[in-house]
């Protein structure tokens, strides 16, 4: 303990190359802290945006709808999904809600223009909490109570050139092949953030798409859980009571349906580390020429220790006790002036442009979480040590006779 005291005394013999040491290292932690918090909050908020635009945490569907849902969606429906329903609600009481979708394509007209879409048929009274990312622009959403009615999205009711109030007509093929038509009034239109998806969406009464699609199923139901780090245990749970049961299903979470989202976060990732390993290398120079400098100016204290008895890993043990002196109380302060400044930036926080392919901007903070702050803290102390070694292997093998000729 005698040396860490003695260590702790050193480094602060030249105050001003301290502090300018340890402006250096707070300055490099508190940055790697607000960064590390901007990436996190980055991560949620797609997370989040994902579910809540028409995602949920887990989807259910029949076998084999992931592999040719795409290319005969109507020949892979759910028939029994009442029973199915009301099953993951008893069996689990982590879910919110779970909504019913049935999805369809075709052609969608005016008396004037006509285009292809992209169309779901919803319950509205769950549908709206599984699309809260979604906003409506124009119009009104569907309601429960709505039989022929729909909204379109932005792009595809500005392509038609229609408004809520006036009718469309949709056309599409049944199960069994023939063809069908309704026509629904508008209500709205809505804005998902995303221009392709916006370009082609519809959403219409789940009641009206089966009519118009000639069935009694769905093609997929999916789950809103209260918290989404349930997601993998509640899925791995129905996947367990599915089997048990013997039901034909199957189950994606969000993570398995969200390629994007990964790609992000890959991206992200690759960021952080080479702005950390950057940060890191600058914080071992600093320090490792703070220690450097103060080995210079001690060479006859150095040799008058060599000369009463001190041994050579004893010097070694001093100067790496000094770098990790300040690399301690460099993180300390860095972990307290991050939080402060990330309290600081959230209080109006960072407005952000539009994403690519993204329509609107949105505002981002910090968010900060364990993970980041010991991090942060961990790469001071690191990066303290090993430019403390450099230093301390000088000062160790300096010779005793070469020391002393300094006074």
């Amino acid at each position: 303990m005698i040396y860490l005291k003695i260590a702790f005394l050193n480094i602060f013999r030249n105050k001003r190359r301290t502090f300018l040491t340890m402006l250096v290292i707070v300055s490099g932690i508190t940055s790697i802290i607000i960064f590390g918090g901007y990436v996190q909050y980055m991560y949620w908020g797609l997370r989040e945006s994902f579910i809540r635009t028409q995602l949920g945490h887990i989807q259910v569907y029949k076998k084999g709808y992931a592999q040719e849902g795409n290319i005969d969606p109507l020949q892979y429906l759910i028939s029994d999904y009442e029973q199915v329903r009301r099953l993951i609600q008893e069996v689990q009481p982590e879910v919110r809600a779970v909504s019913a979708q049935l999805e369809f394509s075709g052609l969608v007209s005016t008396s004037e223009k006509t285009t292809v879409f992209i169309g779901k048929g919803i319950e509205p009274e769950t549908d709206y909490l599984i699309s809260s990312a979604e906003v409506i622009r124009r119009g009104r959403d569907i309601s429960q109570f709505d039989v022929e009615a729909g909204i379109l999205g932005v792009g595809l009711a500005d392509s038609l050139g229609v408004n809520p109030g006036e009718f469309v007509t949709l056309l599409t093929s049944t199960k069994k092949g023939g063809i069908n038509a309704v026509d629904f009034e508008l209500k709205g239109a809505f804005k998902s953030g995303i221009k392709e998806y916006d370009d082609k969406a519809l959403k219409i009464p789940l009641s009206l798409a089966q009519y118009l699609l000639n069935v009694r199923e769905v093609s997929k139901l999916i789950i809103l859980l209260k918290d989404t780090d349930d997601t993998n245990m509640v899925a791995q749970n129905l996947k367990s009571v599915f089997e048990r049961k013997g039901f034909d299903l199957e189950i994606k979470s969000w993570d398995e349906l969200a390629p994007f989202y990964h790609s992000v976060v890959s991206l992200y990732n690759g960021i952080f580390r080479f702005i950390g390993s950057i940060i890191g290398i600058i914080v071992i120079f600093s320090i490792a020429n703070t220690l450097l400098m103060s080995v210079m100016e001690r060479v006859n204290e150095i040799g008058t220790i060599r000369a009463m008895g001190a041994t050579r890993p004893l010097v070694l043990k001093s100067f790496i006790y000094e770098g990790i002196i300040i690399g301690i109380i460099g993180g300390i302060i860095g972990v307290i002036i991050g939080i402060i400044m990330s309290y600081l930036i959230n209080i109006n926080g960072i407005p952000m442009p539009a994403a690519p392919s993204m329509t609107r901007g949105y505002v981002a903070y910090i968010k900060l979480n364990p993970q980041v702050l010991i991090y942060g803290f961990l790469l001071a102390l690191v990066t303290a040590f090993i430019s403390s070694i450099f230093p301390a292997r000088k000062a160790s093998k300096m010779k005793i006779v070469d020391a002393l000729r300094h006074f």
